[in-house]
Order: C-alpha cells, then sequence, then structure tokens
C-alpha cells in the first residue's frame, strides 16, 4: 500500500513537498516550478535527496508496482 502525505506548503527550495511511502521505500517529491509557471514535480529517494526526477505516468508506475 502506498500513502502519500503533504508534508508542507511552501519550503525552501521548492513549492511544496509531498512524502511518498511504500515498502519501506521513502520519496520526497517537490514542486520545483516557479510562481504562476507550469507545475514541475520532482522526486527523490529520502537518501539520495540530490537524485531528483521527474514525477510523471512512467515514473508512478515503476515506484508503485
Amino acid at each position: 500500500m502506498a500513502k502519500f502525505a503533504p508534508r508542507g506548503l511552501w519550503i525552501i527550495g521548492g513549492n511544496g513537498r509531498v512524502d511518498l511511502k511504500q515498502d519501506g521505500r521513502h520519496y520526497l517529491i517537490v514542486g520545483m516550478a516557479e510562481s504562476f509557471e507550469t507545475p514541475d514535480w520532482q522526486a527523490a529517494p529520502a537518501e539520495a535527496r540530490r537524485a531528483r526526477e521527474a514525477v510523471n505516468e512512467d515514473w508512478l508506475k515503476r515506484v508503485l508496482r
């Protein structure tokens, strides 16, 4: 089972954060777009926060399988 938990609306370095936990894995999903721009959600494992990837359908399928 996957669990999504909002962590903050405005954070340093981003426009909000949602944590995703599933089967012992923890991902940080951060909104990286500038204000009023097209959303740009990036995700990284909690233990490797700089290894960001774009959140898209392919990423979700891989992480949630």
